[in-house]
């Protein structure tokens, strides 16, 4: 290994490449450097801050000569934000580079040859496309309380967000509100370290098809004096709040959990259209952030699986029921399961909503639920889709669901690289991938979705 990749070295580098994750990718006589902040096209000085046999990570110390596909990015905090990480490269390029990390991952540690890849499928909208967004309440250096998102690298510090470009206009509205509202009532903000202080998260979501919005403000206790003004100043301002809630977390993790309802001024649930279908979305069930991507990924996945009337499909992790009711029409049957007690609530009232007769959800693990899913239909499970978590499948469900021999299996991922590891085991199980189809749902972030269908 050359001596120039030795710790706290200064090395000169031009970035070839991006990795998954974002960061970019550069090399000394064929050692692999990543540095994140960087631009394919890019000559830089990176500090190398750790290193292992075969790859090292770098901090950029300044940039030499700019790529020519570098932009100046619209956005105030992204240098500070972890939100974006490629605000600072033209959309277009984003999505061959989004492309081939994912081409990549599944042919390299998927072990995949000859992968039948489609292009990608962009966004319809690239800029405020997000339906949901999670705040975090902090504390500036002059004691003020703040409201935003975590510094990059950071679990303490808290970015002031006065405008953002990814979730809709109306949001920093909603931000500016409660923040000045909170400031003057001089409310203080929960600190991680010491578990001490009041608010903690804000979560706001808005029904694109509907302008509906919902916002869901959660504190370590009660204080219905505090809360109800700021209610008001909200419904003062925004009139198309359809439900305002406020929540308890009492626990130390910091993370945006609802524990219960303390304060409910209207809906606590908020309307979604898909195509000819309403959705209603609990404050803490997943809904795709990207409606409109939405839309489009559902279109493939229900392409891909190849429905027909006589089918059975299985939903599993169904979540609101969203997929399975999606393609519910050109079926005989849907079965979905989902862990989240509140989201199988929401699928069951989305098919009543919808008059679909020919689904139904249950709650619980998956391959827990399947014996009595099995047990209680006449027919064999002929079609399978799946739209695990970022950390895909455990072993023992896949294992469960490969046994059930559907002839087709669909596979929506969020995760490259786990979805490189399970393609692996439905491999060997005997499917063979058919096609691969990726769906950017997440502009300007290194993040890929991607519709994996297996046959038999």
């Amino acid at each position: 290994m050359a001596m120039d990749v030795a710790l706290n070295n200064i090395v000169t580098i031009t970035i070839k490449d991006l990795a998954y994750g974002g960061r970019g990718i550069g090399k000394i006589n064929g050692f692999v450097i990543f540095v994140p902040g960087t631009v394919p096209g890019d000559v830089i000085r990176a500090r190398i801050i750790k290193r292992k046999s075969n790859h090292a990570s770098a901090e950029l110390v300044d940039i030499q000569t700019p790529s020519p596909l570098r932009l100046t990015p619209p956005c105030s905090h992204f240098e500070k934000c972890g939100g974006c990480t490629w605000q600072n490269i033209p959309y277009k390029h984003q999505l061959v580079f989004k492309e081939q990390i994912l081409k990549t991952t599944l042919e390299h540690l998927g072990a995949q040859k000859d992968l039948a890849m489609r292009p990608v499928i962009p966004s319809p909208e690239i800029w405020h496309y997000r339906n949901k967004m999670d705040f975090t309440f902090g504390t500036s250096s002059t004691g003020e309380v703040t409201l935003g998102f975590h510094k990059k690298g950071s679990y303490l510090d808290i970015i002031d967000i006065k405008k953002c470009f990814i979730h809709p206009k109306i949001f920093n509205a909603i931000l500016q509100i409660l923040r000045e509202e909170v400031n003057r009532q001089q409310l203080t903000s929960y600190n991680p370290q010491t578990h001490e202080g009041f608010l903690r998260h804000l979560i706001v979501r808005e029904g694109k098809q509907t302008g509906n919005i919902m916002i869901t403000l959660l504190t370590t206790a009660a204080d219905t004096l505090a809360i109800e003004p700021l209610a008001a100043a909200l419904r003062q301002q925004i009139p198309n709040i359809t439900g305002l809630i406020w929540g308890i977390h009492s626990g130390v993790a910091d993370v945006a959990r609802l524990d219960r309802i303390a304060y409910q001024d209207g809906d606590s649930q908020i309307e979604e259209h898909l195509d000819s279908l309403r959705f209603l979305i609990s404050p803490s069930s997943f809904f795709q952030t990207n409606t409109l991507a939405a839309q489009q990924l559902y279109t493939v996945v229900k392409q891909m699986a190849d429905l027909s009337k006589r089918d059975v499909l299985l939903d599993a992790y169904c979540g609101i029921g969203s997929i399975g009711l999606f393609c519910s029409d050109s079926v005989k049957t849907v079965i979905g399961i989902e862990l989240e007690v509140e989201a199988i609530w929401d699928a069951r009232r989305n098919a009543a909503l919808n008059n679909l007769t020919n689904c139904t959800f249950m709650t619980g693990e998956v391959r827990k639920v399947l014996p009595t899913v099995l047990s209680s239909i006449a027919d064999s499970i002929t079609r399978i889709i799946v739209d695990p978590p970022r950390s895909g499948m455990d072993k023992k469900t896949l294992r469960h669901l490969l046994e059930l021999r559907a002839p087709v299996l669909v596979y929506v991922s969020c995760n490259p690289t786990t979805l490189a590891r399970d393609l692996i085991v439905i491999r060997n199980a005997g499917y063979r991938i058919d096609a691969v189809q990726p769906i950017d749902m997440f502009p300007h972030t290194y993040h890929i979705e991607a519709v994996a269908k297996f046959i038999l």
